[in-house]
């Protein structure tokens, strides 16, 4: 009688101890700094801010902006671009920061019919930021660019140059016919225009 009395004893304190192994699991494995939903405006922000510096490093690497007087080449010199990274920095970069950035603000923008003047002008900037890429490095991935996070889609195709500016200047024509003077827009957020969508209209003529 006493074997079988431990024996229920034990089975109970198994039975209690996987009851409580996730006790606190979910907030144990929230990560604090994290959020599940973003700021649209600090992402777009951000966006711009990345898709500038990017620019600039392509500029640098394919245009003779700075020289050496040495007999080595460097930095700029001779119109060289097969020095350090320039080559594919500008590539790496753009699709872990500004490219991504701008799909999730899509995303999120979509989902709101009173920002339609945000996700306008998203549209823009995500289209000038895939012009770019494509301009420096031709065929590029893009109908299935930026999906990692959202379907797991880490081998994205490579598109035609061709076939992606055919698609670009659709969307830019599909992002100006979306503006409404009713809707609100960016404020500071936006550090080219502040917001301003007659500027972003003409944007699409640069």
């Amino acid at each position: 009688m006493k074997k079988r009395f431990y024996k229920i004893y034990a089975c109970l304190l198994v039975l209690t101890a996987l009851q409580s192994c996730d006790k606190g699991f979910e907030a144990l494995n929230t990560n604090p700094d994290a959020s599940s939903t973003i700021n649209g405006d600090y992402v777009f922000t951000k966006a711009q801010y990345d898709a500038v510096g990017n620019m600039i490093t392509g500029l640098q690497g394919t245009m003779q902006y700075t020289t050496s007087y040495n007999d080595v080449a460097g930095w700029g010199s001779k119109y060289i671009f097969n020095q350090g990274t320039a080559p594919y920095a500008v590539f790496s970069s753009a699709y872990t920061k500004e490219l991504n950035e701008m799909g999730e603000i899509v995303r999120a923008f979509e989902k709101d019919p009173a920002l339609v003047n945000k996700l306008a002008i998203a549209k823009i900037w995500q289209v000038y930021c895939f012009s770019k890429v494509t301009d420096l490095y031709g065929d590029i991935p893009y109908k299935e660019a930026a999906l990692g996070y959202v379907s797991s889609n880490y081998k994205p195709v490579y598109d035609s140059q061709q076939s992606i500016y055919t698609d670009l200047l659709a969307q830019l024509e599909t992002a100006v016919g979306m503006f409404d003077a009713t809707k609100t827009t960016f404020g500071a957020a936006d550090m080219i225009y502040g917001g301003d969508l007659t500027k972003w209209k003409n944007l699409r003529t640069l």
